[in-house]
């Protein structure tokens, strides 16, 4: 332990143990990998001490960054992070261009373009990974409680997803703050108080003479061994002698009075000065200087409050000696003072000047209307709007709420509470948007507001409330609002048709879709053909399919020109089904591209989940596996990091299907377990039997016919009973015909047959057409399977489906072998190989090839199985073999260029290849 100055004039405490953790952190920093901790401790306790040793212990080895959280720059979008970013500014062009064009407009020196908070992290990751290219970094970022929320979301993404790129990050968070730190899984160090002996030594500095030991154990006793605090109460008693008498006061507590006695004693000037600075959204030493001039007072105010140890300058900023002394200082200021501040601060700043000091102007505005203020809300809501064109939604929601508040017009206010409300729902800030809509509707009643106000609702409970639940209370409100507000109970109507579809609510969909259709007749527009895209949803999960296809029919130039950030995406995402369905593929596609243009257009992260689900089930159902892989992925990643239950579910249902047929037994497992655990007690049944699907999958592809028919049958039974009668939904007649078949039990295959034929009576289809033959031949009796078999054969030429195509080429020439025409059976056989290997299913690969043997033609397994390659492994590996730069992979995957060198270099080790072409061979 060593006692020392630090560059504030504060005395410092150093413990060994803290700086043995730090010192290992900046060790592997150095030498990889990288590494990200958290400092937890209250205030005072020495965070910043230890920050401040640790970068000094840095110097030579490691470039340091650094921030630091200002409580009153929360709302600032990007305050924290451009203080990183800014050093490396002469790196942004070795960015990809989306990356870079995020930098920029982090930095202010971009026009500002619409980006989602996981482009920004990604963009923070890549950039401090070129950066460390050159050099190692270390990344301190103290009092990070205080950073506004995209900054801290930014530094944390790149913090979880260091690997090799020689970097470190620390942040310091006060204990009992709210904070997205706490529970991001970070290594923890939690900083604790002096000890006894420590204490003494530091008293003993402070007070310039020896403490006996009965004061030594009360101080210690009474500060927790928290430094600041025995710093302090030193202070306040200027002798030995004073501590004996102290009142056992609580140490928050004690210090304020310590700080209010230091402000209590400044001279009139000083404490101006103090009250500006502490009012101040920056540290900048000229703003504040020049505010001071508008109330009549000029730098020597400074100068004065840095005499008596309060505020301290350096290199053109002004700070506090400890943030505990600013609280106290603005909040002890009465309130006309600290309005006058925070005016002379306004007209301190241009309103022409960059986007970061006009987001402070505009907030100090608000902050000095002691009543309602037009140009105030205006100047605040224009922030609003250009915070949420850079992809800042959190802020926007912060910017629109205050401008609300200070709105002169009731109705005015209302507007302004449902703008932030929709800033939330984008950011995925469910809780926060369901007060602000109660709010907003409080205030209003307005139709076209209330209307909004109820579309937000229905897009946010969507994929959080259980969709039963959500069904009956959006048709119980519409109802009551029938009559007097038409338009809003037709909205609610489609978001309870929604709810009931996800909930596999077949019936309940029907009836409540025909009511929505019926309600929008007359009112025609968005609404109407939202409607019809609810009704064609339903009636496609029924069995109607040529009615879902009129529907949708009568709805396109809705779905050509609407935004699909005013209507919904989950309208899009469900068109998009009921096309897929429809087997309408290129529509489907264009229509998914479309929707998701726009809402990354619109920096609307909270909205892809759901539109890359459908996507990746498209490039599934149409043999593009990897691509549907890729796709699913990202779908996955972004439903994790915003805790989406709903739609990261349906994503990862399409990775594990994959899985399953390509045998990679333990991902498809995992996933399953995903499923599972994202839709428990969420009540989505059209969803859940995605995870016995995969499952069944799975066991059918390992050769375990027994445990898939079980899982199969469950799934049939399932969908009976929920109401669905649509073949093409869930695809699980043929293997479910396959299991039984296999697992002897011909009567209940006939029987899962059966079904599919009886359903295709209502539900026609090319797939259908062709399975249903397939399973027909497949139990046919010995003289009719040629001509069934050379029938499905027919039937899948017409299909987009390799994989369904393969598996009749399997299943025909494993009859023409078992009746002994061997030549022909090859030629089937070796069809279907081919089809198994360009997909890489594995397990079906092998079947094939044990048949094939049967023929006597020999076979040898092509290279390319990847079980054996973790899940973000596979990943990257599957988007390098479509042909991706590293760069386009890093970008889809939210990871940086260096986390996917670091990657390939496993997969290379795992599967016995040294090159990008090898794998690009391998697995394409």
């Amino acid at each position: 332990m060593r006692v020392e100055m630090s560059p504030m004039g504060d005395e410092l405490v150093v413990r060994g143990d803290e700086i043995t953790v730090v010192e290992q952190l900046v060790d592997r920093a150095v030498t990889g990998p990288s590494a990200a901790l958290l400092l937890l401790g209250e205030p005072g306790v020495g965070k910043t001490t230890l920050l401040d040793d640790l970068a000094s212990r840095s110097a030579g080895r490691l470039r340091v960054l650094r921030c630091t959280g200002v409580q009153a720059e929360a709302e600032l979008a990007h305050s924290g992070l451009s203080e990183i970013v800014y050093p490396l500014r002469h790196l942004l062009d070795r960015l990809p261009d989306r990356y870079r064009d995020a930098a920029r407009g982090v930095l202010g020196i971009a026009a500002p373009e619409v980006v989602d908070r996981l482009t920004i992290g990604a963009a923070t990751l890549t950039l401090l990974a070129e950066a460390a290219e050159l050099e190692p970094l270390l990344v301190l970022v103290d009092d990070a409680h205080w950073i506004d929320g995209v900054s801290a979301a930014a530094l944390l993404f790149a913090a979880r997803r260091l690997r090799a790129e020689r970097i470190a990050m620390v942040f310091a968070v006060r204990t009992g703050a709210r904070s997205i730190f706490h529970d991001a899984g970070l290594d923890t160090l939690t900083v604790q108080g002096l000890d006894r002996g420590q204490v003494a030594v530091l008293a003993r500095h402070l007070l310039g003479a020896e403490v006996p030991d009965h004061v030594t154990d009360r101080l210690w006793h009474q500060t927790a061994g928290n430094p600041l605090a025995v710093t302090e109460i030193c202070r306040y008693a200027n002798s030995v002698g004073d501590l004996a008498d102290l009142t056992p006061l609580p140490v928050g507590e004690r210090l304020a009075a310590s700080y209010r006695n230091t402000l209590n004693a400044l001279a009139d000037e000083a404490r101006l000065a103090v009250t500006v600075a502490a009012a101040s959204f920056t540290d900048e030493l000229a703003v504040v200087v020049s505010a001071l001039r508008h109330l009549g007072c000029g730098e020597d105010a400074v100068a004065l409050a840095e005499g008596a140890a309060v505020l301290v300058r350096r290199e053109g900023r002004l700070r506090f000696r400890h943030p505990l002394l600013r609280s106290v200082a603005y909040h002890d200021t009465a309130p006309a003072a600290r309005c006058a501040a925070h005016r002379a601060l306004a007209q301190a700043l241009a309103p022409e000047t960059d986007f970061v000091h006009r987001g402070q102007r505009a907030w100090h505005l608000a902050a000095a209307a002691s009543t309602r203020d037009a140009a105030a809300s205006a100047a605040l809501a224009d922030i609003a709007r250009e915070s949420q064109q850079r992809g800042s939604l959190s802020a926007a929601a912060s910017a629109y709420e205050r401008a609300a508040a200070v709105a002169p017009r009731v109705a005015d206010a209302a507007r302004l509470l449902t703008a932030a409300a929709a800033a939330r729902v984008l950011a995925g800030e469910g809780d926060p948007a369901d007060e602000l809509l109660d709010r907003a509707a409080a205030a209003t009643d307005d139709p076209a507001v209330l209307m909004e106000i109820d579309q937000l609702r229905g897009q946010l409970a969507l994929v959080r409330q259980p969709p039963r639940q959500l069904h009956d209370q959006f048709v119980a409100a519409a109802t009551q609002l029938a009559t007097q507000a038409p338009a809003q109970a037709a909205t609610l109507l489609i978001a309870a048709t929604g709810a009931a579809c996800m909930g596999g609510e077949v019936i309940l969909a029907q009836r409540t879709a025909d009511r929505a259709r019926a309600a929008t007749a007359a009112l025609g527009g968005p609404v109407a053909g939202a409607a019809a895209v609810l009704q064609a949803q339903a009636r496609m999960l029924a069995g109607r399919s040529e009615q879902a296809r009129e529907a949708l029919a009568s709805c396109r130039e809705f779905l050509a020109t609407a935004d699909p950030i005013d209507v919904g995406t989950e309208v899009f995402s469900f068109a998009a089904m009921s096309l897929m369905w429809l087997e309408d593929h290129d529509s489907a596609r264009a229509l998914l591209a479309y929707a998701t243009d726009r809402v990354r257009a619109a920096g609307a992260l909270e909205r892809m989940p759901l539109l890359l689900g459908v996507a990746s089930e498209l490039q599934l159902r149409t043999g593009r596996w990897n691509e549907a892989y890729v796709t699913a992925s990202q779908a996955t990643a972004i439903g994790r990091e915003l805790h989406i239950r709903l739609p990261t579910a349906y994503a990862i249902s399409t990775m594990a299907r994959i899985d399953a047929a390509r045998g990679n037994r333990r991902e498809c497992a995992n996933a399953v377990g995903e499923i599972r655990h994202l839709l428990h007690d969420l009540g989505a049944e059209l969803v859940a039997p995605y995870a016995d699907l995969a499952a069944g999958m799975a066991d059918l592809s390992d050769g375990t016919a027994r445990d898939a028919a079980g899982r199969l049958q469950r799934t049939a039974r399932h969908l009976t009973t929920i109401g669905v009668r649509e073949p093409t939904v869930l695809q699980h007649h043929p293997d479910l015909v396959d299991a039984l078949l296999a697992a002897g039990d011909r009567p209940g295959a006939e029987s899962a047959a059966a079904e599919l034929h009886d359903w295709l009576r209502d539900a026609p289809s090319n797939w259908g057409r062709a399975v249903a033959m397939r399973c027909t031949a497949i139990l046919a009796a010995p003289a009719d399977a040629d001509e069934y078999h050379l029938e499905a054969l027919r039937l899948h030429e017409k299909l987009t489906d390799p994989f369904a195509q393969a598996r009749m080429h399997l299943a025909y020439g494993v009859h023409l072998r078992r009746t002994r025409r061997r030549r022909p059976a090859r030629d089937h056989l070796q069809a279907a190989l081919d089809a198994f290997e360009t997909l890489h299913a594995g397990p079906w690969q092998d079947r094939t090839r044990h048949e094939l043997r049967a023929t006597g033609v020999g076979t040898s397994r092509r290279a390319g199985h990847t079980a054996e390659l973790t899940a973000q492994e596979n990943q990257i590996a599957l988007a390098v073999a479509e042909g991706h730069s590293n760069r386009e992979v890093a970008a889809a995957l939210f990871l940086s260029v260096k986390t996917i060198e670091y990657h390939l270099g496993h997969i290379y080790a795992k599967l016995g290849i040294t090159s990008r072409v090898e794998l690009v061979r391998r697995l394409s």
